[in-house]
């Protein structure tokens, strides 16, 4: 992925061959600034399909279910009164 400052400094003949990897089409015709918003678009563009592909895919596996551990005290037994109690 480029940003726009690293795009700036190529050539134009280095810009049109990064829109044509990206499958750009009629980059001959477009001026340098032209060409970097419309490549920066198209990162934009395949970087939000991929990131919606990845939702999906997470989405379509099952929810992993986790165990809650319950902490069990033992069975106590209060008493009323004292004298009860130290008997």
């Amino acid at each position: 992925m480029y940003n726009i400052i690293q795009l700036n400094d190529k050539d134009l003949s280095e810009l049109q061959q990064i829109a044509k990897e990206l499958g750009l089409t009629k980059t001959e015709s477009l001026r340098k600034e032209e060409l970097v918003y419309r490549i920066l678009d198209e990162q934009a563009i395949v970087g939000a399909t991929k990131k919606v592909a990845a939702e999906e895919k997470k989405e379509g596996q099952p929810r992993k279910r986790s165990r809650i551990s319950v902490k069990k005290e033992g069975n106590k037994v209060y008493t009323a009164t004292k004298d009860k109690a130290q008997r």
